[in-house]
């Protein structure tokens, strides 16, 4: 339904003047970047003080929990202090913030609402000022901007249906600044991958489905697709095997990766022909959790506290994602390989476990030969391994027999000897229900997980 009236007016309002937010949050960001391991600290530890103190002042939530733990917010001398904290747990999140809405929607009414896949389960509503919607935008611009965009560039970008109500056309399209074509992704791919040879787009950004399925679509149908001048690819891992794909259909130079989330923006971004993705540290601090619950320093399941967003603070909010960073020649720290919270861990008889981490280098061995895998626990001692095969494939690429007869042997040597395993050819990779695939799925009992 249509909001109309005075609400309808204070929404459109702060539409509009979301650009003007954009634009101040974007010079700011540039002004911070590239980041320096002298003043990294020094900024965040300004920024969480005052984040610290905003919501120990406005939320009886957050004082509650500061008080809990002898947390005073205002005699916060290291960053590392933020660590007495609790950690924030998606449930924490939402009943926080439904509480905040039912007791006050009317100040909430006029503001930007938005919600996550659900890829744990239940979709996580929101809510920002459109001041930090327009900050989150400005995230998505930096990266853009250090990677080549420019404001006379036209992108093409495949989106959730609901995303087409919110994403509006604004005033600087109508000089031809900004230009983008946005297409529901859920629209048959003929009609996405001609969309996208219509508007010819300089930049194209897409989930890890769906730009499988439109790089997948185009080689079957042997279509000559003109590559942008760059593109990126987020939404959840990405493998060697869909990336051979990405760079037959749409390049290899022109390729930047980014590292979202829907309740904080891009947290992390690729420098076009760089290694590593530059950690957005003076918008987040990232924290890491190994297994046993201590802070590890290179991998983990990571905690985010963002600086910006101050109407619903995430004071360290658990993601999920398991990451494995390093350090860069300036001591700045960066992330290496993202592993998804979608995946399930591969639990043994001795009670050990494996991640999809053991699966990478030996799937990877076969990227011209394949484009998606997906591997499923039925018990401790069986494993099926589903393949599609990539579209790419000549006929004097091996066959699938000897594929299958390959991938065995490289399984058999570098992983368990006590397991079966069946490799199996499929057509495609049905994705979670969130709409991101899932590489690890066991049947076995997860323990708690």
């Amino acid at each position: 339904m249509r909001v109309k009236g005075p609400i309808a007016e204070k929404l459109d309002s702060g539409r509009r003047l979301v650009h003007l937010h954009t634009l101040f949050s974007f010079c700011r960001l540039m002004h911070g970047f590239p980041f320096v391991k002298e003043k990294v600290a020094d900024l965040q530890l300004k920024k969480l003080k005052k984040l610290l103190i905003h919501a120990y002042d406005n939320f009886d939530f957050y004082r509650e929990r500061m008080n809990d733990c002898g947390f005073d917010p205002n005699k916060l001398r290291e960053v590392d202090e933020l660590q007495l904290l609790p950690v924030l747990t998606k449930e924490e999140y939402r009943s926080f913030t439904r509480n905040l809405l039912h007791k006050n929607p009317e100040k909430y009414q006029d503001w930007y609402f938005d919600q996550t896949s659900g890829s744990t389960g239940i979709p996580l509503e929101i809510v920002r000022s459109w001041p930090e919607r327009g900050y989150m935008i400005a995230k998505w611009l930096r990266e853009l901007y250090l990677n080549g965009f420019r404001c006379t560039d036209h992108s093409f970008r495949t989106v959730v249906p609901s995303r087409l109500q919110v994403d509006r056309e604004i005033f600087l399209q109508r000089f031809g600044l900004f230009r983008r074509t946005l297409i529901p992704y859920s629209l048959p791919k003929k009609q996405i991958v001609e969309s996208y040879q219509k508007s010819a787009p300089n930049f194209f950004y897409g989930s890890h489905n769906e730009a499988v399925l439109f790089c997948s679509y185009v080689l079957e149908n042997d279509i000559m697709l003109k590559k942008p001048k760059m593109y990126s690819v987020g939404g959840s891992v990405i493998d060697e095997n869909a990336l051979e794909l990405f760079f037959r259909v749409l390049g290899k130079d022109n390729f930047f990766e980014t590292y979202a989330a829907e309740e904080t923006g891009v947290l992390a971004f690729q420098i076009r022909g760089s290694s590593g993705l530059h950690f957005s540290h003076d918008t987040t601090i990232l924290e890491l959790i190994s297994p046993d619950g201590s802070i590890s320093e290179k991998e983990g399941h990571c905690l985010i506290t963002d600086l910006g967003i101050y109407g619903f603070p995430l004071i360290r909010y658990q993601l999920g994602d398991w990451l494995n960073t390093y350090y860069d020649e300036h001591g700045i720290r960066r992330i290496e390989k993202i592993e998804g919270r979608l995946n399930d861990w591969l639990i043994w008889k001795d009670g050990s476990r494996s991640g999809i981490g053991c699966f990478y280098e030996i799937m990877g061995g076969f990227s011209r030969e394949i484009s998606q895998f997906r591997i499923i626990q039925e018990s401790h001692e069986l494993l099926r391994i589903l393949v599609v095969l990539s579209p790419a494939r000549s006929d004097k690429l091996e066959s699938p027999r000897v594929i299958r007869e390959n991938i065995m042997k490289s399984l058999q040597g570098k992983l368990r000897q006590d397991v079966e395993y069946r490799v199996e050819f499929v057509d495609s990779l049905a994705p979670d229900t969130s709409g991101k695939p899932r590489m690890i799925i066991s049947k076995v009992d997860q323990g708690g997980k």
